[in-house]
């Protein structure tokens, strides 16, 4: 490039804003205005800009932009940054924001104020000017000087981790654990935006994706941006996080912030605590299967993070576990997958082979298995259950929970053969299964099996794997979702209706505390009498029944049900015909 001149690059202000959002332009300015784009290069030819910007890491980034000429219309320019969004970001802003400057102060200059000019007085002759004296003009102060002293009159806060009065959103990290398909669960970690109430206390709140580190709110404290930016590369590259991205120092800077919480956005603020002793085995599974898991005290659960610590619930508390394993033994053996009966002595030598001189607990062998199984008894358990998409998509009875999930009730079918249950699934079964320390090896029967399965998609199920595919295997994939149910009815009528039908067929049923339609036998007949009111009420109505040891008052659900649209079709049902009210 000419020591003289600047490249031929013809950069504009519109041509730059073309390319970002206002939000990205808006911070790569104050980047490019603090002296953070650093080794700019130009091509002679100005086709390829190079620069490194220092953002939220230790490491600046690095950025490349071709610049290709358009006969026909606005310049063709295309490039990338090593951040996580690489495109669009502000990184790629200030580079370009600092280039344009380059080329219009020229090399090791600052663009400087243009003189202002007064305007020509209006009429043929022109004004006589008085004389002048010529003004002497200071040599321009250099770029990355004249960049620094910009950056003095900027008013930007969101470098400082103190938040300004008039912002109450902040960013929550709720942490929890959802059960996998057994041993110990990973720990799960959730950005949300969250607008505090003039209490300072949470409120209404919505998920915060790690994707938004390329174009961060004025919420977003540096610390945030860190955190936000590591949990983005985790999701990225589930296999090949960098070395710095250690998860125990990205939960320790998470729970530095004070933000973070266990479960919801209002549930105990997590705090660290002391380490705690815990003892590692193998918990069995009622299909035999062997999960690892760890022996703590009651209230505390294991999490893997992937090193294990321990979370209180009820506290907030979570700290790291001690075992009488090294580091990363007892993490590899705590990544286990669910080990089968029939596969358990042969676990257990393996391990003893590879780890040699080092005797974790391993699974425990299969002495013997006994053949006596009753026969085949279909069992449908009811429950609630989330899942990562909408089965119904948006027609359905589904209710939206954080973390971009969707609460569903389910059914969960199951093949008992006393005193052994096995459940419906698509992957290979183990061959034995457990009850009370005792394997068994049931004979199964797969016609009358698919003939339960039948039955259940007859009434209108179907599997949520069908419904709802994912790319992974989660605790609800083999579940079954009532397709037909598109409200309360739908579902009330399946329970009161199709479940007693499906006993006296020889099946059983059972239904979860948290599921949403429950069936409840009165106690006692609905009692009615009328009393002296008091007020303008001559009269007054009590009308109930006793359900487990409590009055219900039914007055309020009748009062709905004389208001609703369809009452007359309701009433011209079978008079022992449920319905709601």
């Amino acid at each position: 490039m000419d020591a003289t001149s600047p490249p031929d690059l013809s950069l504009s202000d519109d041509v730059i804003k073309s390319l970002f959002s206002a939000k990205a332009l808006d911070e790569g300015r104050v980047y490019e205005l603090r002296g953070r784009v650093q080794n700019l290069q130009i091509s002679p030819d100005g086709d390829t800009i190079t620069a490194t910007t220092v953002g939220s890491m230790s490491d600046p980034y690095t950025q490349r932009v071709s610049v290709k000429r358009n006969p026909f219309g606005p310049l063709l320019i295309a490039g990338r940054c090593s951040c996580p969004l690489q495109r669009g970001c502000k990184h790629l802003a200030a580079m370009l924001i600092a280039a344009h400057r380059q080329q219009l102060a020229g090399p090791g200059a600052m663009m400087t104020p243009m003189p202002m000019t007064m305007p020509k007085p209006r009429g043929r002759r022109p004004a006589v000017r008085e004389p002048v004296a010529p003004v002497t003009r200071a040599e321009p102060i250099p770029y990355p000087i004249g960049a620094w002293l910009d950056s003095l009159d900027s008013t930007d806060d969101s470098e400082s981790e103190d938040y300004p009065a008039s912002v109450r959103n902040r960013v929550y990290y709720v942490l929890d654990a959802p059960p996998g398909l057994g041993g110990v669960p990973k720990l799960r970690i959730q950005s949300m935006n969250v607008m505090l109430r003039t209490n300072n206390m949470p409120g209404q709140s919505k998920p915060y994706p790690p994707i938004n580190v390329a174009n961060l709110a004025r919420f977003v404290r540096p610390s945030d941006r860190a955190i936000l930016t590591r949990l983005l590369r985790a999701e990225r590259s589930q296999q090949n996080v960098p070395a710095e991205d250690d998860p125990l120092d990205t939960l320790k800077r998470i729970i530095a912030t004070g933000r973070a919480t266990w479960g919801s956005v209002t549930g105990p603020h997590i705090t660290e605590g002391a380490a705690i002793p815990a003892e590692f085995g193998w918990q069995m599974a009622s299909n035999g299967n062997q999960f690892p898991s760890l022996d703590l005290p009651a209230g505390k659960l294991a999490v893997r993070v992937p090193d294990p610590w321990y979370v209180d619930p009820v506290r907030g508390t979570m700290g790291p576990i001690s075992l009488k394993l090294p580091k990363h033994v007892a993490a590899k053996m705590l990544a286990a997958p669910a080990i089968p009966a029939e596969l358990s002595a042969r676990v257990r030598a393996e391990v003893e082979r590879r780890l040699p001189g080092i005797k974790p607990p391993v699974t425990k062998q299969v002495e013997e298995s006994k053949k006596g199984t009753g026969p085949l008894v279909p069992h449908l358990r009811l429950l609630s259950g989330t899942l990562p998409a909408d089965p119904y998509r948006g027609r359905g009875l589904v209710k939206r929970v954080p973390g971009g999930l969707f609460e569903v009730p389910l059914g969960r079918l199951s093949f008992r053969y006393a005193p052994v249950s096995l459940p419906y699934t698509t992957v290979k079964q183990p061959q034995l299964a457990s009850h009370n320390g005792v394997f068994y090896e049931p004979a199964r029967d797969p016609k009358k099996e698919a003939a339960a399965l039948a039955t259940l998609q007859e009434l209108g199920f179907a599997t949520v794997s069908e419904l709802a595919p994912s790319s992974y295997r989660h605790a609800h994939t083999d579940d079954l979702v009532l397709v037909k149910a598109r409200g309360e009815s739908d579902w009330l009528d399946f329970v009161t209706g199709e479940v007693p039908k499906l006993k006296a067929a020889g099946w059983t049923a059972s239904v979860d505390e948290n599921f949403a339609f429950q069936v409840y036998t009165a106690d006692s007949d609905i009692d009615a009498e009328l009393i002296e009111g008091s007020g303008i009420d001559w009269l007054e109505l009590n009308l109930g029944v006793m359900v487990n040891g409590e009055r219900v008052d039914l007055v309020p659900s009748l009062i709905r049900l004389i208001h609703r649209p369809d009452l007359a079709a309701l009433l011209d049902k079978d008079d022992d015909a449920p319905f709601t009210i």
